[in-house]
């Protein structure tokens, strides 16, 4: 619902919200921070480059890093910046021992649904 109220679609969110926090992300780095295939990160750069809101910097294809363009910060950053302030705000109301008890929680989770995950056969 953020993504669409800012205008993006969701793979776009995920790369500009990646990119506020680490200028220069490979695709490989932003399709694992964004859970995206790479043909879907690859098209959204693509728009994204048209549009002006990011560029891709590097010799060839293997070494290229992607960064927010001027526009794109000056368009996204305090919309991105506004979203981690409300995340932050959120995690707030948990107490400390709480906010230990969920990210322990959420670490197993992730683990086991990768395990489980990668169990899986597809025929």
């Amino acid at each position: 619902q953020t993504a669409w109220r800012m205008g993006l679609p969701d793979c776009a969110f995920d790369i500009v919200y990646a990119l506020v926090n680490e200028d220069g992300l490979t695709q490989k780095q932003l399709c694992e921070l964004g859970f995206s295939s790479k043909q879907t990160v690859h098209s959204s750069i693509k728009r994204m480059v048209d549009k002006g809101v990011v560029e891709l910097r590097g010799d060839t294809p293997r070494t290229q890093r992607v960064y927010l363009t001027g526009y794109g910060r000056k368009q996204y950053e305090a919309h991105i910046k506004a979203v981690l302030a409300a995340e932050h705000e959120a995690v707030a109301i948990f107490t400390d021992e709480e906010q230990r008890q969920l990210t322990s929680a959420m670490k197993r989770y992730i683990n086991a649904l990768n395990e489980n995950l990668s169990a899986l056969t597809f025929h």
